[in-house]
C-alpha cells in the first residue's frame, strides 16, 4: 500500500461512528470561555500594515524527446549554467 492511501475503516468503527452522538455549539455555549472583545476582526491580536502580491514570474519549460541518456545530459548541462552564469 502506498504511503498517501488511508485504509478502509473496519465495520466495527462505520458502527461505532454511526451511535456516536455529535455535539454542535453555538455562540453562547463560548461565553464562559471567550468575550466578544476578544472575537472577530476588531478582537484579534492581528494587524495587518501591508498586503503585497507576488510577480508572476514567467517559466521556462523543456520537452525531453531525445534518449533518456542525452536527456539527463541535457539537464545537467541545463542546471550547470543556472548555477555558474557564463
Amino acid at each position: 500500500k502506498d504511503i498517501n492511501t488511508p485504509r478502509l475503516p473496519a465495520f466495527s468503527d462505520k458502527m461505532k461512528a454511526r451511535r456516536t452522538d455529535i455535539q454542535s455549539w453555538v455562540s453562547a455555549d463560548l461565553v464562559p470561555y471567550i468575550t466578544p472583545d476578544r472575537t472577530g476582526v476588531q478582537g484579534s491580536p492581528t494587524r495587518v500594515y501591508k498586503v503585497t502580491v507576488p510577480s508572476e514570474d514567467e517559466r521556462k519549460s523543456r520537452i525531453f524527446r531525445d534518449s533518456l541518456e542525452d536527456a539527463i545530459k541535457e539537464v545537467v548541462l541545463v542546471l550547470d549554467n543556472q548555477v555558474k552564469p557564463e
